[in-house]
């Protein structure tokens, strides 16, 4: 017997209908596209990352997103974000950073310290 619900069609879905948490959920695989430019992606890790508790997402935002974008480009952002932004900072400390080159390695080592996860 076949499911009359199952032959339903599901509404799309916009980004409008979308909560906070849906949307940080579908654009964090977005902020590691090498297609957009580092500021715009540290902008939307910013963005998820004022919406988003999840400690499982967190933890992906960290190493991947957030890793990828990460360069001597950036660093004086991260620093200044850092500095004022508890949460960015303490998602740093989930970031795998040992392919840096060593000026920006020591920058975050400063601002991580023993903040390591």
């Amino acid at each position: 017997m076949t499911n009359p619900n199952a032959r339903r069609t599901a509404s799309p879905l916009t980004h409008t209908a979308w909560s906070g948490k849906q949307w940080g959920r579908r654009t964090t695989p977005d902020c590691s596209r090498s297609s957009r430019p580092r500021r715009d992606r540290v902008d939307l890790i910013l963005k998820i990352l004022k919406i988003e508790a999840n400690p499982v997402l967190l933890s992906l935002l960290a190493a991947g997103p957030l890793e990828d974008v990460i360069s001597a480009g950036t660093i004086d952002r991260i620093e200044r974000e850092a500095r004022v932004n508890e949460r960015f900072r303490d998602l740093l400390g989930g970031v795998w950073y040992y392919r840096a080159p060593d000026d920006v390695r020591t920058r975050l080592d400063a601002l991580i310290g023993e903040s390591r996860w």
